[in-house]
């Protein structure tokens, strides 16, 4: 059996659809990039009483690799139910949070 592949916008696509799910009301951007050695999702949003920890347990499982600092490399994760991801990196950031703290 062979996985599905995902690209970057398709990640982000199924990414956005799961944080519409995970937290109704909050409105979230969702963001993707792609660059020379690889491809990312931005994920922002602006809500108090939303716990950024809970966006960024959700986010996680649609990265599609780690960093091994202790090799200094990138290590695949292997498929989620056959699909990998490509969105390498998944970055999540709480503008209220950021705000409060200026």
């Amino acid at each position: 059996m062979t996985d599905t592949y995902l690209d970057v916008a398709q990640t982000a696509k199924l990414l956005r659809t799961e944080l519409r799910t995970s937290f109704p009301g909050v409105r979230f951007s969702v963001r993707s990039n792609r660059y020379a050695g690889g491809s990312s999702v931005d994920v922002t949003f602006d809500d108090v009483h939303t716990d950024t920890q809970k966006v960024r347990e959700v986010a996680d499982r649609f990265q599609g690799v780690d960093f091994d600092g202790m090799t200094d490399s990138t290590v695949f994760r292997p498929a989620t139910n056959g699909v990998r991801y490509g969105a390498h990196y998944v970055f999540v950031r709480n503008d209220a949070e950021v705000y409060a703290a200026v």
